[in-house]
């Protein structure tokens, strides 16, 4: 919205601005959103876990078409060099909630020695008729112990989960 384009103005690091995860706009077929429950890796295998989970999508306000999955939507998205992230880099996406919702953003990160490290970032949302911005930088993350996310380099994937029903647009990285 401009509203938001005006409030990250200066914050917006243009090199990001293509690293588009999901919008209705390219429909869901191109999507790099997943679910979070559907699949589980076992010894390198994808295996179905919870059908029920797959991801769905349905029109929120003004008819336009959100994201959702039963545990959360997931994305991989983070492996090309194409899609690698500066320190500058900001997630933003529009989140449709029709009750308070807490949302919560998951980044699991390689560290070098290939431990696998959780950094997490929330925040509580109004439930109301309209398409809300959620947006969060690189010191929004921090593991449960409180370590704050130094760099993007190592994220594996990101999960969006809301405690409530959501639907999910424009998820991107700025």
């Amino acid at each position: 919205s401009r509203i938001t384009a005006k409030r990250l103005k200066n914050k917006i690091n243009y090199k990001n601005k293509m690293n588009v995860i999901y919008s209705s706009n390219y429909g869901g077929e191109s999507s790099s959103l997943y679910s979070a429950r559907l699949y589980s890796c076992d010894n390198g295998e994808y295996m179905l876990t919870d059908d029920s989970a797959e991801i769905k999508y349905k029109k929120g306000p003004m008819e336009i078409v959100g994201a959702y999955a039963k545990g959360g939507v997931i994305s991989y998205k983070f492996n090309n060099d194409a899609d690698k992230l500066d320190e500058s880099a900001i997630l933003k996406f529009d989140l449709f909630t029709k009750e308070e919702n807490l949302v919560n953003v998951k980044l699991v990160v390689e560290t070098a020695s290939g431990e696998m490290k959780e950094y997490f970032a929330s925040t509580e949302l109004k439930g109301n008729d309209i398409w809300q911005n959620v947006i969060f930088e690189m010191a929004n993350f921090k593991t449960e112990l409180g370590q704050q996310l130094k760099s993007y380099d190592g994220v594996m994937y990101m999960i969006i989960n809301c405690t409530n029903e959501y639907l999910v647009n424009n998820v991107l990285w700025l």
